[in-house]
């Protein structure tokens, strides 16, 4: 640990590289000894030290593969803090965002619904365009244990559908077209709970400019045959006034 220790206490360029490397195994250092990284390393998230070397911190735990609950939930206030600073995590603000989805599905769920409301409400708008992605993404790769399909509609249920109605902000003026690509690609996603994920996601939806990618991929699919009023449906959203 002495050198761990000298890596937090020291000021230089070299330093702050190091400990950007040592946030990259958060896990296992966490793993090992919880009480030195809360003590040594927790502050550097807080954002109330250096900003330099509050980005490099978090930089380096968002490479880190996927963080224990335990080690989510005991830096849950750095992680409700950081959104006011999210541009400064520049091409992070995507990995940042998977920690946000994850903490709410898994590791932080019993916090109050204000906490959320207050949390998801402050992200700028490039925040909620990756929290978009992630969402699409996170739903794509499911996988149903039963059935073995991706897409899995109980992941939809209990998860992304009661953050879309509760959690994710309703101010139109977020609904950019990165935005609305994005939430059509979750409903093409939804597999089995297609028709539930067009009904939910309806008003945020509209005509996209290459609506043609996702009409061809919508008929490579199996959605039309099995759901073709909500599939002609989503079409027409797509397409028209085009």
């Amino acid at each position: 640990l002495s050198v761990l220790n000298r890596c937090c206490k020291g000021t230089s360029e070299a330093a702050l590289y190091a400990r950007h490397i040592i946030f990259s195994w958060s896990n296992p250092i966490y793993y090992v000894d919880p009480a030195w990284y809360l003590t040594n390393l927790r502050p550097f998230l807080t954002w109330k030290s250096d900003t330099v070397n509050s980005i490099a911190a978090w930089k380096g735990f968002l490479w880190s593969n996927n963080p224990t609950s335990s080690l989510v939930e005991d830096i849950k206030l750095p992680i409700l803090s950081t959104t006011a600073h999210y541009s400064e995590l520049e091409s992070s603000g995507p990995q940042f965002c998977a920690l946000a989805l994850r903490a709410k599905f898994f590791s932080m769920a019993k916090l109050p619904s204000s906490t959320w409301h207050k949390f998801f409400n402050s992200f700028p708008q490039k925040g909620y365009e990756d929290l978009a992605h992630v969402l699409q993404s996170t739903q794509r790769q499911t996988i149903n244990p039963a059935e073995g399909e991706k897409g899995d509609s109980t992941f939809w249920q209990k998860k992304i559908k009661p953050f879309i109605l509760h959690y994710w902000p309703k101010r139109p003026k977020i609904l950019t077209p990165k935005v609305r690509h994005e939430f059509v690609e979750l409903v093409l996603e939804s597999n089995k709970a297609f028709p539930d994920a067009f009904k939910t996601l309806k008003n945020y939806l509209a005509p996209l400019e290459h609506a043609g990618v996702f009409i061809y991929q919508l008929k490579d699919s199996d959605l039309c045959s099995r759901f073709p009023c909500e599939a002609c449906a989503f079409a027409n959203m797509l397409i028209k006034n085009i």
